[in-house]
Order: C-alpha cells, then sequence, then structure tokens
C-alpha cells in the first residue's frame, strides 16, 4: 500500500445532485477564506462573496457588513464578533439568495444583529447555530429592534439559534425573530431559544403564509404601553397579505406579559402540541383577548387548537374572540385566573370538544353573551372551576342553538352548568357535586335529556332565573 499524499489537483470532488459540476478538491479548497486573512470583516467577505468564509477571529464591527449572494458564513470557535455599529450589524441585500450564516457569535447594542430591508425579496437563507445577546439599539433610539430580523422573504430557515435580551430599546422595538412587511412564505423556524425582559415579541410574524413555527423555547416578553404585545409567539395578518396555512407545535412558551400564543385574523392555522404556562401575567382581558393562547378578529377561520397544556395564566387558558370555523380540541387547562376557555365576542361553528379544565379562576368554559351560531361543547370534564369567585363549570349565554353534551362538571363553586338563552340542546351531561343546583338557567324551549345529576342538597335540581325550582326532565337521573 502506497503511502504517498495525494495530490489535491487530481483528486476529483462529486458534488451531490444531479447535473452537479465536478471538480477537483484543490478548485473546493480555494474557494474557503478566513476572516484572519483579511483587515476587517466586510473585505473578507466582499473577497469571499458567493463562497465560504470561515470566522477564525474575534472582532468589533463599527460599519454595516453586508453579506453578498451566495456565501456561506461560518464561525469554528468561540471568537466573538461585537456590534459597534447603532442600526445593523449585518445586512442582507434586497433579491439576495443562497445565503448561509452559521454559528456566530454576536453582542452587542446595534438595534438588529441581522437584517434585511423591509422589501427585501431575499430567498433561500440559513440563519442557524448562532448566540445573539443585548442588540436593544443602546441610546440611538433606533426602531425595529431586534436579534433576527426579515421582511418579504421566501424559503428562509431560521433554527437553533440562541437570542438573548435583544428587543425594545428607547423606542418599543420587536424582540427575539420578527418577520415584518410581507408576504413572507415557507418559514422554518425551529428549536430556537428566545429569553428576553424587555422584548414584545420572542417570535412575530406578519403577513406570513405556508411557514410553520416548532418546537421553539420562548421566555420572558414584556407588555407595550397600550395594554398590547408580550407574546412569546405572535402571528399578526397584514393588511394586502393573507395570513394561511401556518402551523405552531411543539413550542414551549412561558412567563410572558401577554399571552404566550396570539393570532390576529390569520387563517387555517394549526396549534398544537405547545406547552404555555404563566402567560398574561400583565396584560388585561379588557381591551384585547388575554389568555395562554388567544386568537382574535373576524377573518379568522379553518383554526384547530388542539392538545396543548396551558397552566397558570394570569387571564384565560384559551381565548377565541371573534372567529368562524374554530375546533378546540383535546387541551389540558389548569389553574388560570379567569376562564378556562373563553369564547369571546360574535362567533360562527364554533367547536369546543374533549378538553381537560382544572381549577379555572371563574369559569370552565364561557361563552360571553355577545350573539353566536353553530357553538358545540362535548365530552370536556371541568373539575373545580370558580376556584376565585362563584362560578359555573360551563355558562352558555350567547349561542343560539348551542349543543351542550356529554361534559362532565363537578366541584364548581357555582352551578354545573348555567345558561341563559333557549333553544339549547343539553344532553348526557355529568354534574356531580358541584356547589348548588346541577343546571341553572332559563331553557324553555330547550331539549334536555340523559343527564345525571348528585342527590342532595338540591344537586339534582334544575332552577329557572327567579328562583323557580322543580325536578329534573323524565330523561335525566339522579345518581
Amino acid at each position: 500500500m502506497s503511502n504517498t499524499k495525494p495530490d489535491s489537483s487530481q483528486v476529483k470532488f462529486i458534488p451531490a445532485g444531479a447535473g452537479a459540476v465536478v471538480t477537483t478538491v484543490q478548485t473546493e479548497l480555494r474557494k474557503t477564506f478566513y476572516s484572519s486573512n483579511y483587515p476587517n470583516l466586510q473585505s473578507a467577505l466582499t473577497a469571499s462573496a458567493g463562497n465560504l468564509l470561515i470566522i477564525d477571529k474575534s472582532e468589533t464591527v463599527s460599519e454595516q457588513v453586508t453579506i453578498l449572494a451566495g456565501t456561506h458564513l461560518q464561525q469554528l470557535g468561540a471568537f466573538v464578533i461585537t456590534l459597534a455599529v447603532p442600526d445593523v450589524g449585518f445586512f442582507i441585500p434586497d433579491n439576495s439568495s443562497n445565503i448561509t450564516i452559521d454559528g456566530l457569535i454576536i453582542t452587542g447594542l446595534s438595534s438588529r444583529a441581522i437584517s434585511s430591508n423591509q422589501m427585501s425579496g431575499a430567498s433561500n437563507i440559513r440563519i442557524q447555530n448562532c448566540h445573539i445577546t443585548g442588540c436593544t439599539g443602546g441610546s440611538s433610539g433606533v426602531d425595529y429592534t431586534s436579534g433576527i430580523f426579515l421582511s418579504n422573504v421566501n424559503n428562509v430557515w431560521i433554527t437553533n439559534n440562541i437570542i438573548k435580551d435583544c428587543g425594545a430599546g428607547l423606542l418599543e422595538g420587536f424582540g427575539g425573530i420578527v418577520f415584518y412587511v410581507g408576504p413572507n412564505t415557507f418559514l422554518h423556524i425551529s428549536g430556537n431559544r428566545i429569553e428576553s425582559s424587555v422584548a414584545l415579541q420572542g417570535i412575530a410574524c406578519f403577513a406570513t403564509a405556508y411557514s410553520e413555527i416548532i418546537g421553539n423555547t420562548v421566555t420572558g416578553m414584556k407588555t407595550g404601553s397600550g395594554n398590547n404585545n408580550g407574546y412569546g409567539v405572535l402571528l399578526y395578518d397584514n393588511a394586502g397579505y393573507i395570513t394561511n396555512q401556518n402551523t405552531i407545535a411543539n413550542n414551549i412558551i412561558s412567563s410572558t406579559e401577554g399571552s404566550g400564543i396570539y393570532i390576529v385574523d390569520a387563517n387555517n392555522t394549526t396549534i398544537t402540541g405547545n406547552v404555555c404556562k404563566f402567560n398574561s401575567l400583565v396584560q388585561s382581558d379588557i381591551t384585547l383577548p388575554s389568555a395562554g393562547i388567544s386568537i382574535n378578529g373576524p377573518n379568522i377561520s379553518g383554526t384547530a387548537i388542539t392538545g396543548n397544556c396551558v397552566s397558570y395564566s394570569g387571564q384565560n387558558g384559551i381565548t377565541i374572540a371573534g372567529a368562524s370555523t374554530v375546533s378546540c380540541s383535546g387541551n389540558s387547562i389548569n389553574n388560570c385566573s379567569q376562564h378556562g376557555i373563553h369564547l369571546r365576542g360574535g362567533l360562527n361553528e364554533i367547536t369546543v370538544v374533549g378538553n381537560s379544565i382544572l381549577s379555572s379562576g371563574k369559569r370552565g368554559i364561557f361563552d360571553d353573551d355577545n350573539p353566536k351560531r353553530g357553538v358545540s361543547i362535548v365530552g370536556n370534564s371541568l373539575y373545580n372551576s370558580g376556584q376565585l369567585e362563584s362560578a359555573p363549570g360551563i355558562e352558555v349565554n350567547g349561542s343560539v342553538g348551542a349543543c351542550v353534551s356529554g361534559n362532565v362538571s363537578s366541584g364548581a363553586s357555582g352551578a354545573g352548568l348555567q345558561v341563559a338563552d333557549d333553544n339549547y340542546l343539553i344532553t348526557n351531561n355529568v354534574l356531580l357535586d358541584n356547589s348548588v343546583v346541577g343546571i341553572a338557567g332559563s331553557y324553555i324551549t330547550s331539549v334536555r335529556r340523559g343527564n345525571k345529576f348528585t342527590s342532595g342538597a338540591s344537586q339534582g335540581q334544575v332552577s329557572l332565573v327567579g328562583g323557580v325550582g322543580y325536578s329534573p326532565h323524565y330523561r335525566d337521573t339522579i345518581v
């Protein structure tokens, strides 16, 4: 066997992919550049445009650095890039493509560590494995402060980054990862960790479609001056662009002053498998709906909220406001200060099925007195509702022709079920050991059958408004 060192000019380099050009290893090696060979990072990036640039030294950046199309910027080792420029540190030019930023350690008071213009048009961008801290704009008063700020982009991967204490400086800015003026399409935001006590949002996506926010951890976020913001994940529809077909899944969102997840006028959103805890710690539920998970807007439709775990919200567990065709199913909600699930405002075709709600401060499920149609509340389990005030397990007020069926309500500080209108279908509910009657309210033309009540202490009675009580319907039973 020969020990002769191979000649790199003779060894073929065969890249993957059909139609790829075969070169030599020597040619490929010549496409790798090192920042230590250049006086500053910008000169290194200019020289390496379209190739791989290895950052192998620490550097203070005093002017905006531009990353040209086709560049792969990668850091090896614990070198630190300190941003001393007040606005943008690393800039992605308009209509750029095929840019990778990998493993950078960035610190400093720039307003945005990595940014594009608002009408960028950039595509095929990857920002991964970076550690970004302290981008608040300092004393510059520059707005849109963020760790990563991109706009009007397509096919972007933001993965496995750590972003800490980026966000609002002198002005109310944004936060960790922000996609602003759209359309923003085919975004992949996953595995990031975002922590901040100054940012207004952890992950904010405006005018976004066909995208996913999966497996991120978001902690902190503060409210703004108008009882808004403080969101862990924000999905917001901008005028002129459709926010549609997005997935928010398997994220852990905690200690936010506003809602953990807040969706405004977005269609066909899937919200599943998220853990939201200690959310809405400051934001009230008066002007804007506030909850561990909150969706809001008359243009919302086709949304599924499934299999999430929401706990210790300072307001509601889940709020559905002003929407249509929403399914809220299989969620676990516990120890929220207001209602477990709040159906707020005018709604159409809302299904609340198979949720488990424990120890809510007020009602387990609350349908307020705004008009609603097509509401089904089926197969939910509610225990110990009304921990902070006397409240029923389920209260239905504004829904015309609501179906309330197969639910279990036990241990409420009020009635098991309270209704305030006619024309309900109330069947096969189990109402046990609640503090007052099993069913309370007015339901002269409602259909009621197959419900089960606890005997004794008026548990097996049903009361009309005005205090008139009578025993259950002949098809109901006392157990």
